[in-house]
């Protein structure tokens, strides 16, 4: 896939409070979502996409597969900016270099599920009338790592030392997290379906990640609350909730006719790049999934 045309000097910086990152430039300046969006797309945001001029963007809107994503840096991760971070593509990205997909990819990985929620970033893209999918990623902020751990993970002395990993969640916390963002995506699942009727809407719920010691996003997180990472406690916490958050969506693949749940568990085993992440193994195996419901919904002869 062609490097997007941006400075050499934009970067990833991860912020030490959540699980997203902020874009700077060397200097340390913050680089914003519409900056880099202007940089990345040199030709207007889409309002009337087929009426545009440049017959590169022509051919690639006569491709079979349009697809609007959202989201968070399972989405995008600014690749290859990020690679010297070391990050690899994301999934959206395998999927845009399938020749039978254009993609218009919005994702940032500086948006919480609450920023992606209050934006309504994709609206312009799906009232165009043109995606017939949406791929959306979120929430993973409110219950993956950082501070939100804090919020429904008890103390380690508080477990009792017991093999559960339910016994040290707070559960009543964490079902009013869920609660907060299944609301979150009810609303973006009714707007997307009352501005364009004809468009599926895919979903995923992550993977079991495996806290590191030491790491950024769930290790230290946990050490503050005293545990220790490399016990299986820890990532049996982790185990437990994503499982909970693939309950959460599925009950929008079953109500709602044009939700589809991708179960993205088990494409990661194996293969992260980091606590949080999908290496280049697993975007492909999470690409696949997706370019598989998008042949089964839309069969292109």
């Amino acid at each position: 896939m062609d490097a997007p045309p941006v400075p050499d000097d934009i970067e990833l910086e991860k912020r030490s409070d959540s699980l997203v990152f902020e874009v700077k430039r060397s200097d340390g300046t913050v680089v914003t979502e519409a900056e880099y969006q202007a940089l990345r797309h040199p030709y207007p945001p889409f309002q009337s996409p087929t009426a545009s001029t440049d017959p590169e963007l022509e051919a690639r809107l006569a491709r079979p597969y349009k697809i609007c994503a959202e989201g968070d840096s399972w989405v995008n991760i600014l690749w290859p900016i990020s690679k010297v971070r070391g990050f690899n593509e994301s999934f959206v990205d395998i999927i845009e270099s399938d020749r039978r997909c254009f993609v218009n990819n919005i994702g940032w990985p500086g948006d919480e599920f609450s920023d992606i929620v209050a934006k309504e970033q994709y609206k312009g893209s799906i009232q165009s009338g043109i995606f017939g999918f949406f791929i959306l990623s979120g929430g993973g902020n409110d219950f993956l790592g950082g501070r939100s751990l804090a919020r429904f993970v008890k103390p380690f002395s508080a477990g009792g030392g017991a093999s559960d990993p339910w016994a040290y969640i707070r559960k009543d916390n964490l079902k009013v997290i869920f609660a907060e963002v299944a609301a979150g995506y009810q609303r973006i699942i009714d707007n997307v379906q009352a501005w364009s009727r004809n468009t599926e809407i895919l979903l995923h719920g992550y993977d079991h990640a495996i806290p590191r010691p030491g790491g950024p996003w769930m290790g230290t997180p946990f050490s503050a609350l005293g545990y220790n990472v490399d016990d299986p406690v820890a990532a049996a916490i982790i185990h437990v909730v994503v499982d909970e958050f693939y309950d959460l969506l599925s009950d929008f693949d079953r109500r709602e006719r044009k939700v589809h749940l991708i179960n993205a568990r088990g494409c990661c085993a194996g293969h992260w790049h980091d606590e949080l992440h999908p290496d280049k193994s697993a975007a492909i195996k999470l690409a696949r999934k997706y370019l598989a419901k998008m042949d089964e919904l839309a069969p292109v002869a």
